[in-house]
């Protein structure tokens, strides 16, 4: 992990930055998304977390401390490059690489700064991802919220395996219906400016926001309450990026501010 006001590694994160920059989109994150956006990204996070293997670069997060409404981090962007097995020379055993290494350390660094919860927007295809991880939609207050998030989440999952496209979407409207904060909010709805029937795929588009809250923290979430408006410390590129998203994952490209986790 790479702190950019970090003044005693002046060029760990500035390297880091200039390499990844360097590989582009494609390597690391599949085409998923613009240049523009990964630049932004990379300019303007607080932390950049580097996942390499023998000197190479296999992934990398780009996440921001936000101190509204509550102290917390925001991942605003994740890549990491397809799965695959490699053989160790020392012991030839089969190793996995992945980006859950990375999500790790993202919450070690929270537990250090003592946030109260880590956020960010997980488009279509990887919301079982992060709910396995520990994220819950933002908007789950109560316990019954809990048992309709997880049998949302239960059959998405079951209609992803079996790509039915017509399942998936319906569950995935039900969601953001459900827990996307301030869907129904008229200047939410004025600010998509799509026909009706559209609404909540464009907002989709965008992920659906997501928190990990710390279990020593957890009660002092904010249940119920109106919730507080949150002013971001930095502005956020924007980004649209189907990648399939389910459908998405599967993808089509287009520019919008997402998490991204491009390979689990």
């Amino acid at each position: 992990m790479y702190k950019k006001e970090d003044t005693t590694d002046l060029y760990g994160y500035a390297n880091f930055q200039y390499e990844i920059e360097k590989m582009g989109t494609k390597h690391l994150c599949q085409g998923e998304i613009n240049k523009e956006f990964l630049e932004e990204s990379l300019e303007r996070s607080d932390y950049l977390f580097v996942h390499s293997f023998n000197d190479e670069i296999r992934g990398f997060a780009c996440v921001y401390l936000d101190e509204t409404p509550d102290k917390h981090l925001y991942v605003n962007l994740i890549c990491n490059s397809k799965f695959h097995n490699m053989k160790t020379r020392l012991t030839g055993d089969d190793i996995r690489l992945s980006g859950k290494s990375i999500m790790n350390e993202i919450k070690r660094l929270g537990e250090i700064l003592e946030v109260k919860y880590i956020k960010l927007n997980a488009i279509d295809n990887v919301i079982s991802y992060y709910y396995s991880l520990g994220y819950t939609f933002e908007n789950v207050d109560l316990q019954r919220d809990l048992d309709k998030q997880h049998g949302l989440i239960t059959a998405l999952i079951h209609a992803q395996k079996q790509d039915d496209v017509l399942e998936e979407t319906r569950l995935l409207d039900e969601i953001v219906g459900r827990f996307y904060p301030g869907f129904y909010n008229e200047t939410f709805q004025r600010k998509i400016g799509e026909e009706e029937e559209d609404r909540k795929e464009v907002a989709r588009e965008d992920g659906i926001p997501m928190v990990y809250i710390y279990p020593s923290r957890d009660h002092d979430r904010n249940r119920g309450g109106k919730k507080k408006r949150r002013k971001s410390k930095k502005k956020r590129v924007s980004r649209k990026s189907n990648i399939g998203h389910k459908s998405k994952r599967g993808q089509r490209v287009k520019t919008k501010k997402t998490t991204k986790k491009i390979t689990k």
